[in-house]
């Protein structure tokens, strides 16, 4: 049995701000959050893939869930405003 002396990858901290924010556009901060969690998601892919940290997948849930936060607040937006017209 051999034993590894690897340490651990240290994971990208833009690739847990991203996820953070996605997840707190939420319930506040819905647009600018959102914009934010995809931005920097994005962001830390691009560092990962040249600096081989770990978040990979931290990363790409950030971008997914503030992709899914900014259309559900574009489609509340829509039907508010339809809401309100009448």
């Amino acid at each position: 049995m051999s034993t590894s002396n690897l340490a651990p990858t240290k994971t990208n901290a833009l690739a847990v701000i991203s996820l953070v924010a996605s997840i707190l556009s939420f319930v506040t901060f819905m647009f600018i959050l959102s914009i934010g969690g995809i931005v920097a998601g994005k962001k830390a892919q691009r560092q990962i893939a040249t600096s081989g940290e770990g978040g990979v997948g931290i990363a790409k849930t950030g971008v997914i869930v503030g992709w899914i936060s900014l259309i559900w607040g574009i489609l509340g937006v829509i039907v508010l405003a339809l809401v309100l017209r009448n």
